[in-house]
């Protein structure tokens, strides 16, 4: 067992050393009515040929209109993609927005297309009422 131990240590560190990691935040819409908005600074990092997309979780509440939209600095490549706590996701090129089906944790995703690059960009989170017309619906995939 102590054989294996010593074997096994070091070819992890070597392993877990040399592949890149992305941080998870956790957010709050601060919101007292709607509609309501955070607008948050991502980076989108690239390590050598991989890119890291920038991740976060953001608690939302059922039957609201959510959006999701890069702002200043980004361009095109920015991909969007939203995933429900029960499992549904929506992607899009820089811009998101549908009605919750649930209140969770939904976690957010921006990433660049391949082959990517490293960018800045500022990402708008809003909450509104759902009324139909006035929330553009994303498909779910």
């Amino acid at each position: 067992m102590k054989r294996t131990l010593l074997f096994l240590l070091p070819l992890l560190t070597m392993l877990g050393s040399g592949s890149p990691a992305a941080a998870q935040s956790r957010l709050i819409i601060p919101c007292s009515g709607f509609p309501c908005e955070e607008r948050v600074n991502v980076h989108i990092d690239q390590f050598g040929t991989d890119r890291l997309p920038w991740l976060a979780s953001v608690i939302v509440p059922g039957g609201v209109c959510f959006q999701v939209d890069t702002l200043v600095g980004s361009d095109s490549n920015v991909r969007i993609s939203v995933i429900a706590s029960h499992g549904t996701v929506w992607r899009g090129a820089n811009f998101v927005e549908f009605r919750t089906p649930v209140t969770g944790w939904y976690t957010v995703q921006l990433d660049t297309y391949p082959p990517g690059r490293e960018q800045i960009a500022t990402l708008r989170l809003g909450l509104k009422t759902f009324s139909g017309s006035s929330c553009l619906l994303t498909p779910p995939r």
